[in-house]
C-alpha cells in the first residue's frame, strides 16, 4: 500500500521514504533536510520522503519536488 498525503496544496503519494532517527524537533513539523528532500518530524526520529508522486504528473524525487512545488 501508498501513502497519500498533501504537501504544498498538492496530493501526492509517497512510494519511499526513509527515518533518520538522530533528528529532534517538534512532532508534526515538516522541513527540507540539508540534502533538500522533505521530512516529517516524528517522536522517534524524522520521516523522510525520497520519492512521490504528485496527483497527475510522474514520479519524482522529493528534491525535485521542492525545485517545482516548494515554498
Amino acid at each position: 500500500p501508498k501513502s497519500r498525503t498533501t504537501i504544498f496544496d498538492k496530493d501526492v503519494i509517497v512510494l519511499e521514504a526513509s527515518v533518520d532517527q538522530k533528528s529532534k524537533g517538534k512532532i508534526g513539523t515538516v522541513f527540507k533536510t540539508e540534502d533538500k528532500k522533505i521530512a516529517i518530524q516524528t517522536s522517534s526520529g524524522a520521516l523522510i520522503i525520497e520519492v512521490l508522486k504528485p496527483s497527475g504528473k510522474n514520479t519524482m524525487s522529493s528534491t525535485a519536488f521542492l525545485a517545482g512545488y516548494g515554498k
